[in-house]
């Protein structure tokens, strides 16, 4: 799996989390609806961890999920995450000293969510 996720990739794990997209407006920005009702105009939501611990990490605990180990082997981040009998990993993401906690906790939720590779 490639460390960076497509833009595709990305708006799919921002709708799993409750994120509405509509047609990019101009410049590649988009309507976004926040799972709170908020509305902005913007590029396509940021992956970090604020990000994540906000909407994605709660949307996966609603769904029966939790973290259950976050690990470094430097230089790679490793995240577990278990539900429903079954165990959802990043699976070390990369080999290169640039990854980093983020890339990690996106491709587990990524995978957790359904997400094909």
């Amino acid at each position: 799996m490639s460390n960076q996720p497509t833009s595709e990739q990305t708006q799919w794990v921002w709708e799993q989390c409750g994120f509405e997209f509509w047609k990019p407006v101009e410049n590649g920005a988009y309507d976004i609806l926040f799972p709170d009702g908020s509305l902005c105009l913007g590029k396509m939501v940021g992956i970090d961890l604020n990000n994540l611990i906000r909407y994605a990490v709660p949307k996966l605990n609603e769904q029966g999920y939790y973290i259950v180990e976050i690990s470094q082997d430097y230089p790679n981040w490793e995240v577990i995450i278990e539900g429903h009998n079954q165990v959802f990993s990043n699976a070390k993401v990369g080999e290169s000293q640039d990854h980093k906690l983020e890339d990690a906790l996106f491709w587990a939720c990524f995978k957790c969510f359904g997400g094909k590779e």
